[in-house]
């Protein structure tokens, strides 16, 4: 085999290794893309669109634990708060009795989704903003409320809403 065939046929594997890279890279970037930025964006676009009333909010929309237990702490707060509004005799009985019926609608998922799209949907109608754009998770505020979304597997196919808390200001 002659010089400038040896060449030509180095430059061809070259050239090719070099290709596979450049869409090896690219596919990379489209995953990571995807991953990082148009999944938590549907996302988000889809509780928007619950909140303006235009959606239902799905099981898969969100981690039913979490928001479940947050859901139980709050109505259990304005409970008693309500209780001690009244002036109660025995708030604290009160409580102990009425808590298990007061969270009962949102033990079921229905009960849950409806509560929470309720919530979406009491949200001021202030500009949703993005206060942290991490790659595994989204903290937006709307008014004095904010809600994360999370990335739960390494594929960004599992970016679900993961909290809604009172934002913290400091």
């Amino acid at each position: 085999m002659t010089k400038p065939i040896q060449w030509g046929l180095m430059a061809a594997a070259s050239g090719l290794v070099l290709m596979l890279l450049a869409v090896w890279g690219v596919k990379g970037y489209q995953d990571r893309l995807e991953r990082e930025t148009h999944a938590p964006e549907r996302l988000l676009q889809r509780l928007m669109a619950v909140a303006a009333g235009e959606d239902d909010l799905q099981a898969g929309d969100l981690e039913e634990t979490g928001l479940r237990s947050q859901e139980h702490a709050r109505i259990l707060q304005l409970l008693e708060r309500d209780l001690l509004l009244t002036s109660h005799p025995e708030p604290g009985q009160a409580v102990a009795l009425l808590t298990p019926g007061a969270v009962s609608m949102v033990d079921s998922t229905p009960g849950l989704l409806s509560a929470l799209a309720r919530r979406l949907q009491a949200l001021p109608e202030e500009q949703w903003q993005r206060t942290v754009v991490a790659s595994d998770h989204w903290e937006i505020s709307v008014g004095d409320i904010c809600l994360t979304l999370r990335n739960r597997d390494a594929t960004g196919a599992y970016w679900r809403w993961t909290s809604i808390t009172h934002c913290e200001t400091g």
